[in-house]
C-alpha cells in the first residue's frame, strides 16, 4: 500500500506530465524513503517486537502520509524534511563527495588486485596452453 499506490500514481503522473503531481508524488518518495532509512536502521527490529500495535500504527500512518485529504508527506516535507536538508545541505553533500572518492578508491584497488591475480592465473594457464599448443604442433606437422 505504502509502495503500490504511490507508484501508480507518480506512474500516471509521469504519463500525463502534470508538474503539481510530480511535486506531490516527488514529496512522498523523499519523505517515503527518508522514513523507510530511519524505520529500517534504527526502529524496525525493536519496536515491532515491543509495541502492540505497531503494524496496524504503521498503516495508518501511510494513509496519513499517502491519501490526498491528509497530505501527510507534504506537511512532514515542509517541517521536518526540507529545513533539515537545507540546514545540513553542506554536511550532506561532504559526505557525499567522501564517499565517492572512497568507493572510487576501492573500487580502483580491487581492479587492480584482480588483474594481478588475472595475469598471474593467465600466465600460468597460458604456459601450459603454449606448450601443447608447441607439441600438438610439432606431433601434427611430424605424421
Amino acid at each position: 500500500m505504502g509502495v503500490a499506490y504511490p507508484t501508480l500514481m507518480t506512474a500516471k503522473a509521469a504519463k500525463q506530465r502534470d508538474e503539481e503531481a510530480y511535486f506531490v508524488w516527488l514529496t512522498y518518495w523523499i519523505v517515503w524513503a527518508g522514513l523507510a532509512v530511519l524505520e529500517y536502521s534504527f526502529m524496525e527490529w525493536s519496536l515491532a517486537a515491543t509495541l502492540p500495535l505497531y503494524y496496524e500504527g504503521k498503516v495508518f500512518f501511510i494513509l496519513w502520509l499517502v491519501l490526498p485529504r491528509f497530505q501527510g508527506a507534504a506537511l512532514l516535507f515542509d517541517r521536518l524534511v526540507l529545513p533539515a536538508l537545507l540546514r545540513y545541505e553542506e554536511d550532506i553533500d561532504a559526505r557525499i563527495s567522501d564517499v565517492g572518492k572512497e568507493v572510487r578508491h576501492r573500487a580502483s584497488e580491487a581492479a587492480t588486485v584482480l588483474a594481478a591475480r588475472a595475469g598471474e592465473y593467465l600466465a600460468t594457464q597460458t604456459k601450459g596452453g603454449a606448450l601443447l599448443l608447441l607439441g600438438s604442433s610439432s606431433s601434427s606437422s611430424s605424421s
